[in-house]
């Protein structure tokens, strides 16, 4: 495992913890945020400088550019097995003409080597156990194949809604509600 160097970047949008990685020789220079560096001021309004600028299409294109890499994240393979899946739903306002307020779907995996993987993230309309059981039901076809314990809060039936019915191979885990052998 690579060394992590911990800082706190101060913005408009508040404090981010970031970790930067380093190595034994000192070689190693970000590009988003130079050594040293703890404050990101300006961003939102270098973006708008952009727009007023008459670059819209610049903007465009690195908003596509990065579409496709969120794409490409969403679709990516994951771990046949977590201990643990954190499985839980932020609502928050989003600005589509008017303000609405619209469900973000959250699933954070604990690797077998102990570290937070955010398995997903799915925008809906409001929270459910249907919605639900479509999230579990894509993290089976992303490859995984066994949780040991799934952390739901407040979600009546979660256990039993997200064990899609479909017929699937048993789970070597041996004890889980994920493939139903608890």
């Amino acid at each position: 495992m690579q060394p992590q160097c911990r800082k706190t970047l101060k913005g408009d949008f508040g404090e981010l913890p970031i970790e930067v990685p380093r190595d034994r020789h000192g070689s190693f220079e970000p590009l988003l945020i130079p050594k040293h560096q703890t404050r990101w001021t300006g961003f939102d309004d270098k973006v708008l400088s952009l727009y007023a600028r008459g670059t819209p299409s610049l903007i465009s294109s690195i908003t596509d550019a990065v579409a496709d890499e969120v794409k490409a994240w969403q679709a990516r393979p994951l771990a046949p097995v977590y201990p643990i899946v954190y499985l839980d739903c932020i609502h928050v306002k989003v600005r589509e003409g008017a303000v609405q307020v619209k469900a973000i779907y959250l699933a954070i995996g604990v690797t077998m080597t102990g570290e937070k993987e955010v398995l997903g993230m799915w925008l809906a309309q409001t929270e459910g156990a249907k919605f639900w059981l479509q999230v579990v039901t894509e993290l089976r076809n992303r490859g995984v194949q066994g949780i040991f314990i799934a952390c739901v809060d407040g979600l009546k039936d979660a256990p039993r809604q997200s064990r899609p019915s479909s017929p699937r191979p048993p789970c070597s885990c041996a004890s889980c509600t994920w493939c139903g052998t608890a």
